[in-house]
């Protein structure tokens, strides 16, 4: 990724959680679903709940080890994660190197 890029990629979520800061104490959890804006969590911090929705298959194989570790980094900056599907429930486990997504039952409809 060519770094102008990536700027803009972080200058992207920094707007977004700006507008979300301004509206703090109007929402009880911020519900992300969007890959762009995978750095929100750990911007938003303590200053609000937040959910992060990957809404495909969770599949990193393949995907070079930095950008995989970059991926499971701004994951673990959200408070809880909701997968597409039950396999993807434990779709790191020795697969993924690096940190580790957290362990999160499965909830039945």
């Amino acid at each position: 990724m060519d770094v102008g890029d990536f700027v803009a990629y972080a200058n992207y979520n920094w707007l977004c959680v700006h507008k979300m800061f301004e509206i703090l104490d109007e929402v009880d959890i911020y519900y992300v679903h969007d890959f762009q804006q995978l750095q929100t969590g750990a911007m938003i911090g303590l200053a609000a709940p937040t959910v992060f929705r990957w809404h495909i298959p969770f599949n990193l194989d393949g995907v070079e080890k930095h950008l995989r570790n970059f991926i499971i980094r701004g994951m673990e900056g959200f408070d809880s994660i909701v997968v597409s599907c039950k396999r993807d429930l434990g779709a790191d486990k020795g697969r993924v190197q690096g940190p580790r997504l957290p362990d999160v039952p499965l909830h039945k409809r």
